[in-house]
């Protein structure tokens, strides 16, 4: 069903677990997102909260980011494309922020040149995500960020100071 655009910008109609596939053909499950009659609901959830947090200052910026982007990584909410989508809104987020890491930096190298560990980190905060818990996925922006041979660390910093505080 990979390139069928005819749900393009809808939610997800059928429930979708992250499955991870190895090449021998076995497959297991990552993460069991939520459910496709909820996707709305989490998801007003998500972005309402996001509001919140931007316009309060309850929590930094760059925390409410990371959160977001776990949120929506964990909540899956389209059928395809959801990865591509979550670092979208990363920058746009990050734009509306004042970051304009965008303009350094590709989300997508960034994650490209870390995918393994990118992944594991996904898959460990998603353990826990539906008890709240986002700690892994903001250690591993910090770690991103602390990276001192990095070329992108100078660039990251703006965004994630607060991170480099909390360990």
């Amino acid at each position: 069903m990979r390139g069928d655009i005819s749900d393009a910008g809808k939610y997800k109609e059928e429930d979708s677990d992250i499955i991870e596939k190895y090449p021998d053909g076995r497959e297991r499950v990552r993460f069991k997102a939520v459910a496709a009659t909820e996707t709305s609901t989490y998801m007003k959830r998500v972005v309402g909260m996001w509001d919140r947090a931007v316009r309060e200052r309850w929590v930094h910026p760059a925390i409410a980011l990371a959160a977001f982007n776990l949120d929506f990584l964990c909540i899956h909410p389209f059928r395809d494309g959801n990865g591509r989508i979550s670092r979208s809104l990363v920058l746009l987020q990050s734009y509306h922020l004042g970051f304009e890491v965008g303009r350094y930096i590709s989300i997508e190298r960034l994650i490209e040149e870390n995918n393994e560990r990118y992944y594991e980190t996904l898959e460990q905060s998603s353990q826990r995500w539906h008890e709240g818990e986002h700690d892994p996925w903001l250690r591993e922006l910090s770690s991103l960020i602390k990276n001192k041979d990095s070329p992108y660390r100078c660039y990251l910093y703006g965004l994630g100071w607060v991170l480099l505080a909390m360990e």
